[in-house]
C-alpha cells in the first residue's frame, strides 16, 4: 500500500513538472528550431491519458510477471511483486521530468529510462525477490522484457496522442 501511495505521488509530481515545462518552455521544437506551444486542455488531456495508460500497463505487467514466474522460483505474493514492479517503473517517471525541456528528445528520455529500469531490475532481483541462483537470470530477462515492452507501448501511444491531438 505504501509503495502505491509513493508511486502515485511521484507520478503526480513528475506529470506536474512536465506539464509546467510544456506550458512555460514549449512542447518541442518546430521546423525552424523554435519551441511551439500547446493549449492547456491538450496538455492536460495528454497527461491524464499518460497516467491512466501508465497505471494500466504497470498493473498488466505485474499480472504478466506474476503468472510468468513459477511459484517455486520466488516465494512472494502478488502484492509484493506489484510493489516491486511499481518501484522498478519509477525511472520512467523520473525521466519524464527531463522530458519537460523542449530541447531534449522524448525518445532519448525513454531510452535512458529503459536502461535505468534494466539496471534497477538486475540489482533488485537477488536482493528483493531472493530467487534460486540458477533462476535469477531468467527472472531478470522476463521482468525486463515485460516491463520494457509495456512501457514502450505506453510511451508510443502517448507520443502519437500528443502529435495527433
Amino acid at each position: 500500500m505504501i509503495a502505491l501511495i509513493e508511486w502515485g505521488l511521484l507520478a503526480l509530481v513528475t506529470t506536474g513538472i512536465e506539464s509546467w515545462g510544456m506550458i512555460e518552455l514549449g512542447a518541442g521544437k518546430n521546423s525552424i528550431g523554435g519551441a511551439y506551444s500547446l493549449s492547456l486542455g491538450r496538455i492536460l488531456n495528454y497527461q491524464i491519458v499518460y497516467l491512466l495508460l501508465f497505471s494500466l500497463f504497470v498493473c498488466v505487467a505485474s499480472v504478466m510477471i506474476y503468472f510468468s514466474v513459477k511459484k517455486e522460483i520466488i516465494q512472494c505474493g502478488f502484492y509484493y511483486l506489484f510493489g516491486v514492479v511499481l518501484y522498478l517503473s519509477c525511472p520512467m517517471l523520473l525521466m519524464k521530468m527531463l522530458d519537460a525541456f523542449p530541447g531534449v528528445n522524448t525518445w532519448v528520455c525513454f531510452v535512458v529510462a529503459i536502461v535505468l529500469i534494466v539496471v534497477s531490475t538486475y540489482a533488485a532481483i537477488p536482493n528483493i525477490l531472493f530467487p534460486n541462483v540458477t533462476d535469477g537470470f531468467s527472472i531478470f530477462i522476463i521482468i525486463s522484457f515485460i516491463l520494457c515492452g509495456m512501457l514502450f507501448c505506453c510511451h508510443f501511444i502517448n507520443v502519437i496522442k500528443l502529435k495527433i491531438g
